[in-house]
């Protein structure tokens, strides 16, 4: 199974790339993401990250993604 993150906002621009990793595992979490940003880019370790899948916030950290899901990872955000 293949799939991409995409980055939004600070994270895009912190890393410089609007597509970050590829899952090969057959198996991958919404916490599995998130883990493994935080490992490769440990500035963002304090950060709350929200995941979502196919263009919705996922309510829970065990929700599984599929291959060809669109799968992004959005740092907290303000405004009006």
């Amino acid at each position: 199974m293949k799939i991409e993150v995409h980055l939004y906002a600070m994270l895009r621009e912190s890393i410089g790339s609007s597509c970050w990793l590829e899952f090969t595992q057959p198996r991958i979490t919404c916490e599995d993401v998130v883990v493994a940003f935080k490992e490769k880019f440990p500035m963002f370790v304090h950060s709350p990250l929200r995941v979502a899948i196919n263009h919705s916030f996922a309510n829970s950290t065990d929700l599984i993604a599929n291959e060809g899901d669109h799968i992004a990872l959005i740092p907290p955000v303000s405004g009006g």
